[in-house]
């Protein structure tokens, strides 16, 4: 969406063969890089993006993972950046549910792992950015005729440089 309204727009996945599919699915929009790439170890040039979207990926790294990706950010917003942030909160009806690999992380049968965050962890996680604002988003999700609640911190930072 945001390449066909006209924005230059530079994704990654840690799987190649998800970059490469989603490659082939943005052809048409002519402004879109897709790589494989570690979001740990970002391969850009420092303060290269305007703004960074981490939608349901901190979640999956273990603590050490969150606070590398954490200082990548930082390094790679321009001044008057933007970080949007979106991953699951504690407040979720999964939170708990599987293997305790960490505080706050689970790992379910699929082997993933997921953390569930509480927002002054978002808060420190970024505290080298400018907090925006932060809130917990809350809705029902149906499965087999029973509500379920979803629950996801969602933030935005500021580039302070």
């Amino acid at each position: 969406m945001l390449a066909r309204a006209g924005h230059a727009v530079t994704a990654i996945d840690f799987s190649s063969d998800a970059a490469r599919l989603c490659r082939n699915r943005c052809k048409s929009s002519g402004r879109a890089e897709v790589l494989a790439a570690d979001c740990r170890l970002l391969p850009f040039r420092d303060r290269s993006f305007d703004a960074i979207i981490a939608f349901h990926v901190t979640g999956h790294l273990p603590e050490d993972g969150r606070r590398l990706l954490a200082g990548g950010i930082a390094r790679l917003l321009a001044p008057g950046g933007t970080l949007y942030f979106r991953e699951f909160s504690r407040g979720d009806f999964r939170y708990g549910r599987g293997t305790q690999a960490e505080r706050g992380t689970f790992v379910r049968n699929n082997g993933i792992a997921t953390h569930y965050f509480d927002a002054g962890e978002v808060r420190d996680l970024f505290s080298c950015l400018l907090l925006r604002s932060l809130d917990e988003h809350r809705r029902e999700m149906r499965i087999r005729g029973e509500n379920y609640p979803r629950a996801e911190i969602v933030a935005e930072f500021g580039c302070r440089s």
